[in-house]
């Protein structure tokens, strides 16, 4: 299983996908309590749920470039691989709310749980087209 995650300062969205399958699922939503709590509930889910993957929104600029939000989801991250066993990686999120949005998303909930299934299915496409040599 890999775990698609949009993070959030006040909410986490989460998304699941079995990879023999590629059917992304939206997963839960977790409040961002603090960092302890959030390290504490992603190890759960990762043993619970067998990940073998996460992979993370990573807002870049319009530009490609990493702002003050993503020098944020460094942090996340770098802290999210001290205390999981799987590879964490990311990907371009730009415009992963947005078109949440579009998709139902008007309240934060849906939208979280949204924006983390497109993450998700945008990393699932662009392994495909590595896979392919594209």
């Amino acid at each position: 299983m890999i775990l698609g995650v949009d993070y959030g300062i006040k909410r986490i969205g989460l998304a699941i996908t079995d990879e023999s399958v590629g059917v992304v699922l939206p997963y839960k939503l977790l409040e961002n309590k603090g960092l302890e709590y959030i390290m504490e509930e992603f190890k759960k889910i990762v043993e619970q749920e067998n990940v073998t993957k996460i992979v993370v929104g990573m807002p870049l600029t319009l530009r490609g470039e990493f702002g003050p939000k993503a020098e944020e989801i460094k942090i996340f991250i770098e802290n999210l691989k001290g205390v999981v066993s799987v590879p964490v990686v990311f990907i371009d999120e730009r415009f992963s709310s947005r078109l949440a949005d579009t998709l139902g998303g008007e309240n934060s909930k849906n939208r979280d749980i949204g924006a983390a299934m497109i993450i998700l299915e945008n990393y699932i496409l662009h392994e495909a087209a590595v896979k392919a040599g594209k």
